[in-house]
């Protein structure tokens, strides 16, 4: 959106502006936008005041978060599998999860699995794949959080 913006507004006798140099990724990149919410109740003591935000680079929100994949490029073969269902099943969450996305296909599954996603993702963990083998951890998102929380802090 914000390209398409920065499009109509270029001359037209102008040197369009390139995807990659203006927002730093490929135009076919997926990016995700990653969020964690505190309120209520939920937020930590270590930060339930604006007297102790400065203790925020410490705090990691995303010590619960689970980032779900297999760390393969590859859906296992049939040959990998215990069971001819094991891989027909793992075929097919794969294909759903594509289709809904991570999020949505989580929340099918728990109400079509009695609550139990988790275990679901556990057991099929390998037909959930890093596209292209790439990954991300817990302690590279808090890493990421950290030094964007000292950035802001020291502003």
């Amino acid at each position: 959106m914000q390209f398409r913006r920065l499009l109509r507004k270029s001359r037209k006798d102008s040197v369009p502006p390139d995807f990659e140099k203006e927002f730093g990724y490929p135009p076919d990149a997926v990016v995700t936008r990653f969020e964690r919410q505190c309120r209520g109740r939920s937020v930590p003591e270590v930060l339930d005041s604006f007297a102790k935000l400065h203790h925020a680079p410490e705090f990691n929100p995303f010590d619960v978060v689970e980032i779900v994949g297999s760390g393969a490029s590859a859906l296992p073969t049939i040959d990998e599998c215990e069971t001819p269902n094991e891989y027909f099943t793992g075929i097919g969450l794969n294909k759903t999860c594509n289709e809904m996305g991570m999020q949505q296909f989580r929340t099918w599954l728990n109400q079509n699995t009695g609550g139990n996603a988790a275990r679901t993702m556990k057991r099929y963990h390998r037909f959930f794949s890093n596209e292209g083998g790439l990954s991300l951890t817990r302690d590279q998102l808090y890493e990421s959080y950290r030094e964007s929380v000292i950035r802001q802090l020291a502003a």
